[in-house]
This record gives structure tokens, sequence and C-alpha cells, in this order.
């Protein structure tokens, strides 16, 4: 009976230590999986790189140079747009510079995140996503800056009847050039058009008025070039993201456009007077 019941006890005391040892390794599994998904949880998200185009032509004082680098003294525009990943966590910057029309290519192709200074037309929207209010409008009130568009004649011929014009390829003015019956001619860039003005080829130059007014402020050769008034319209430029990557990230580039309102408001001001007071304007 003795033996019985010591048998009996051992059996039991061993059963006991296996429960016991079960639970111990259940409860350290448990513990390990709530450890790695608590880490995941709170890792670091990767950065979010965004490569943006902007002109490699001059607009001043918006970006300046002519060149495919970024300058140090780049521009007020590329001055806001470097200051995002300041003011947003977790996205870092890549800037580079190509002919406008390039930079339009290649945000329809999805090689670049987004491009600036772009202004509304339907044929970018196709392609291209700009800010909107709720109700589905175009949200101005997050643009990046507001730039108009001018007449540039010969001194001279500033009444001269309107049928030959030229503007600078992949410009949004062109579409309305073309609506008005004008007979569209597209230069590489904005000092080209103004020599095809001298030449005679044309009788107007339809030109961003910043652009067009630095050139003649900081060109001698363009003197008997005169800008006419009023401007022929005033537009809202924006940071222009391309379908994939709005897809993407919608969240953070509708955070980017809201910040980039605040800082069009805040900084760009002080940005632009820095530049106009390096130009001694």
């Amino acid at each position: 009976m003795k033996l019985i019941l010591s048998r009996y006890l051992i059996f039991a005391c061993i059963s006991v230590g296996f429960a016991f040892a079960k639970r111990r390794i259940l409860y350290w599994l448990l513990c390990t999986f709530i450890a790695i998904a608590h880490s995941s949880l709170y890792a670091e998200e990767p950065l979010v790189k965004l490569v943006i185009a902007y002109e490699n032509k001059t607009q001043f004082p918006y970006y300046l140079g002519d060149s495919q680098h970024v300058l140090d003294e780049p521009g007020a525009a590329v001055d806001i747009v470097q200051l995002l990943p300041k003011r947003i966590p977790g996205i870092e910057i890549e800037l580079v510079r190509y002919p406008w029309s390039r930079c339009l290519a290649l945000l329809a192709a999805g090689q670049v995140d987004a491009i600036f200074n772009a202004s509304y037309s339907e044929s970018r929207a196709e392609y291209g996503v700009y800010p909107h209010t709720d109700d589905d409008k175009l949200d101005d009130t997050r643009r990046l800056t507001t730039i108009s568009y001018s007449w540039y004649a010969l001194k001279g011929n500033e009444n001269q009847t309107v049928e030959k014009v030229v503007a600078p390829q992949g410009y949004s003015i062109n579409e309305q050039m073309r609506a008005r019956g004008y007979t569209l001619y597209e230069a590489a860039q904005s000092s080209s058009a103004l020599r095809m003005l001298q030449a005679g080829h044309v009788n107007r130059a339809a030109l961003q008025t910043v652009t067009g007014d630095y050139l003649l402020a900081n060109d001698r050769t363009f003197d008997n070039i005169v800008r006419l008034d009023p401007p022929l319209v005033i537009k809202p430029y924006f940071l222009l993201f391309g379908r994939r990557f709005y897809e993407q990230h919608p969240n953070l580039t509708e955070a980017i456009w809201t910040e980039l309102a605040q800082l069009r408001e805040t900084q760009l001001p002080e940005r632009i007077e820095h530049y106009l007071q390096s130009e001694g304007r």
C-alpha cells in the first residue's frame, strides 16, 4: 500500500512539474510575442524620400541660376521647399533641375514625385494632383506663391495688332494663347522668346512677369523691349504631386500642402526680400 502511494505521489509531482514547465514555456512565448509586437509598433518609420524637380532657368526671385545644380543661394521658393523636412518629421527631399517641359514629362511618367512652381491646367491635372477643398475645388489657399503673366513688346510697337506670339515651352499660358486664336511659337526659355520678339518673328512675348522683368533689368540687349500693363493673368502656383506618390502617401501630401501655406505666409516674404536686397533692388 505504501509503495503504491509513493508511486502515485511521484507521478503526481512529475505531472505537476510538466504542467508548470508547460505554463512557463507558454508564458515565455507570450512575453516574447508581446515584446516583438511592442518593438514593431514603436520602431522608427523609414524616411519617405521625395524627389522634387524644378526648372533649370532663373525665375527670380523664386529660383536662381541657369544651371542643373541647386545653388547655395537657390531662390525663395527653393528655400521654402527645403524647410519642409524641418517642419514635417519623417521626410527627406532631393531636388533636381531640368527644363520645365522635362519636369512635366518626368512627373507624368512617375520618375519624380513633385514639381514646382506649377500653375493649374486641365492637362496637368490628368497626371498630377493639386490641393483641393472638401467640396473638391482647387484650394489656392495652399498655393506656394502667386505669379502673373504679362505681354512684352518692342518699344514703339505697343499698339500693334497681336497675331503671332511666343511663350516658353510647356508653360500653362500656352493653352490660353491657343484658345485666344493666336499663332503660338514655343521658345526653349524666356530669353529666347525675347530674342524672337526682337527678330520680328512675333508681335508679342507672353512671359511670367517676374522672369521678364528680371531679364529686362539685367540684360542691356533687351533695352528695346517694354512690358505692357495690365497683366495678362494672375495665377496661383503650387507644389504639384504625381498621382502615384499621392496615392501612396495621401495624408503626408495633404500635410505638406498645409505646411507650405504656413511657410508662404511666415517665411516667403522674408526670403523674397533677401534676394531683392542681394540684387540691390
